[in-house]
């Protein structure tokens, strides 16, 4: 049954059975894509807590396509009619969300998802947005499709195409 717990402030904190409860909506804590992607609870609201990938994640809908987990925005299960979770940020999208690996594994694909990630933000607002590579890492790619309105910040971070630099 439910509990109210006052905070310091005397505003309510709502817990049922360990979920917060914010209006209609309840928050979960989740600690990875792998359990949001399988989730299948009542939450409308999940918190991802690992670093690197944390961020709050609101339940956008139902999938109408295998393909639309991006793997740092929008995370959902492969199946379709399945729940799709839509990252809640404003600022930056940062390449670590994606899980970009960097070299000598190959990246291309985790890479591109980022970049189409920005350019559906920049599309849906007409904004710019800044995608955030992590600091003096090294990525080896094969190709990429940049698209409009990503402004790349690299950190001192290496785009190594089939294994040599280019400039």
């Amino acid at each position: 049954f439910p509990v109210t717990i006052r905070t310091r402030d005397g505003n309510p904190f709502n817990f049922v059975d360990g979920i917060k409860l914010e209006g209609n909506d309840i928050t979960i804590n989740l600690q990875s894509y792998t359990q949001l992607r399988t989730y299948n609870g009542k939450a409308t609201t999940v918190r991802i807590t690992t670093p690197g990938i944390a961020g709050v994640f609101n339940l956008d809908g139902i999938t109408s396509a295998a393909n639309e987990d991006n793997g740092g925005t929008v995370i959902c299960a492969a199946a379709i009619g399945s729940k799709r979770w839509k990252r809640v940020d404003d600022g930056p999208v940062y390449l670590a969300w994606f899980r970009v690996p960097v070299s000598p594994e190959n990246g291309t694909v985790a890479f591109q998802n980022a970049i189409d990630a920005v350019n559906a933000i920049y599309v849906e607002t007409g904004a710019p947005t800044d995608l955030v590579a992590p600091p003096a890492k090294t990525y080896l790619i094969d190709e990429l499709n940049v698209k409009s309105g990503i402004n790349l910040i690299g950190n001192n971070s290496v785009i190594t195409p089939n294994g040599q630099t280019k400039g």
